[in-house]
């Protein structure tokens, strides 16, 4: 999903599947759980409704929250708070 994300493509996702991203549904992705929902945004998609917006917030969301330096830290912070744990 990220990767989708990352190159503009709007996503469209299930609840648990958006429970590790944490994208805003309507905002940066579409979060639905129930088929007939899901169809619904899968062929407004294809039909440009808030394609645009949908790509453009997607790749917002990666490049802010899913960069490799944002990921390293909080990495290394966790690394480092289960050292100081254990001491």
């Amino acid at each position: 999903m990220l990767e989708a994300l990352s190159l503009g493509t709007p996503v469209i996702i299930t609840n648990a599947g958006n429970s590790g991203i944490g994208g805003k549904s309507g905002v940066y992705l579409w979060a639905e759980d129930k088929p007939q929902q899901f169809a619904l945004r899968v062929i407004s998609l294809l039909n440009g409704h808030d394609w645009e917006k949908l790509s453009n917030e997607g790749r917002k969301l990666v490049s802010e929250h899913f960069t490799w330096e944002t990921n390293v830290t909080e990495f290394e912070n966790y690394l480092e708070s289960l050292i100081t744990s254990n001491k």
